[in-house]
């Protein structure tokens, strides 16, 4: 069955709206109507507090509360790697935001366009996206879901400690917890579940790849297509290579001497341990890298490498979209990159794999221009962009969606690129 991103429902009566005030049966949310037309409801809990004990475990059901909340106020955000703690960023940060025409009814559910965010799984990229402007565009025919998922350590911390105590893959499992309460609830604030369509941009797009491809391509029912920009590609590690980034922080917190280190890190005052939450170089690197942490095979969420399960067929089959920008990399490679040696240094900083043939493989495809110096910037900036840019964003959605177009129908795959 074809489906499309924001087909919708017309000709939606007031009748029997959807009121403000929700009852989720943990707790109820009194939203706000807009003059716009919209309904919101911002700061909702998706899943318990991953705080204490459940600092590096897998989301668990809200707590029940009996109050009514007023849902005028954004929750806080996730802790994100190298960034001081806040008023506005917590461990606790698991909430969403719906957005819903105030005319939309449960008995004419609308479809729903479920957002990810990006910040390569280290940081919240963009929590408080307004899904107003998405609900006007497709006039007052969708409904919009939004939220944070935890990152850095908090989200994708592994090791063989993590593996027996905690559990792995924890941003990836909150994305779920967020889909399966999608399922469960978004009918009471006028949305179909069964017409739920994935957005996302950079690790919000790589979050979607990885989704389909979640515990051996399992369909469990919980989206129905996908919408992927910019998908940002990075190495995906076993429990064992990552056991490094485990034991290094289990160093620079001081809880190496003891004898439990998972129930000393989970001990430890947030703001601590955020103030040792820094990127470290990868194994056979000089620098750390823009991403450390990532999305680790642990057999369970994420079964495979994810060109190998592609490969292999083993993903959702659902339509698609897939698409990149021009001039991907031009944001995150030093500006000052100026000799060939600089710009190998950067690329393995990212990618410490790659082998000294493939860099000059790499440095053949893409030629210094040293008549296409870019203003103000290195002599190699260009160059090291460009190679940067197609290998994490370009490339691997253009191979995803090859895969697509060889095993779906070509009317449920699309490609774009904005230049």
């Amino acid at each position: 069955m074809r489906s499309s991103i924001f087909a919708g429902l017309v000709g939606v009566s007031a009748v029997g709206a959807v009121k403000p005030l929700v009852d989720v049966s943990y707790s109820k949310y009194q939203g706000v109507s807009l003059e716009n037309g919209i309904t919101q409801w911002l700061g909702v809990r998706f899943a318990a507090p991953p705080v204490g004990n459940l600092r590096f475990a897998a989301p668990q059901d809200p707590v029940k509360n009996k109050t009514t909340i007023v849902a005028d106020t954004f929750g806080n955000t996730c802790l994100g790697t190298g960034s001081a703690a806040s008023n506005t960023s917590s461990e606790d940060c698991l909430f969403m935001n719906i957005y819903a025409p105030s005319n939309a009814t449960t008995g004419h559910p609308l479809p729903v366009y479920f957002f990810i965010q990006g910040g390569g799984f280290n940081t919240n990229s963009n929590p408080n996206y307004n899904g107003t402007g998405l609900i006007e565009s497709s006039n007052h025919n969708i409904i919009v879901v939004n939220f944070n998922y935890r990152v850095g350590p908090y989200g994708f911390l592994a090791s063989e400690e993590i593996t027996k105590g905690g559990s792995t893959n924890n941003g990836l499992k909150d994305q779920i917890k967020a889909l399966q309460w999608v399922q469960k609830n978004i009918r009471k604030f006028g949305g179909d579940p069964d017409h739920v369509v994935l957005g996302g941009a950079s690790a919000g797009a790589a979050s979607i790849t990885l989704l389909l491809t979640a515990h051996n391509g399992r369909n469990d029912g919980l989206f129905h297509a996908t919408a992927a920009e910019s998908q940002s590609f990075a190495a995906v590690r076993s429990i064992n290579e990552s056991q490094y980034m485990y034991d290094n922080l289990v160093i620079r917190t001081g809880c190496v001497d003891s004898k439990d280190t998972l129930a000393c890190l989970r001990g430890l005052n947030a703001t601590y341990l955020q103030s040792k939450n820094i990127n470290t170089p990868f194994p056979g690197a000089q620098n750390p890298p823009l991403y450390m942490y990532g999305p680790t095979l642990d057999n369970d969420v994420v079964s495979d490498l994810t060109m190998s399960a592609y490969r292999k067929g083993n993903f959702i089959k659902l339509p698609a979209i897939y698409g990149d920008d021009t001039n991907e990399g031009t944001v995150f490679v030093p500006a000052n990159t100026s000799s060939i040696g600089e710009s190998n240094t950067f690329l393995k900083d990212q990618f410490p794999l790659l082998t000294t043939p493939q860099l000059k493989q790499i440095n053949a495809l893409y030629p210094n221009n040293a008549s296409n110096v870019f203003p103000n910037s290195g002599a190699w900036w260009r160059q090291a962009s460009d190679a940067y840019g197609e290998l994490r964003y370009n490339c691997p959605g253009i191979n995803v969606s090859d895969i697509y177009a060889a095993t779906l129908s070509r009317k449920d795959i699309w490609n774009y690129h904005w230049d």
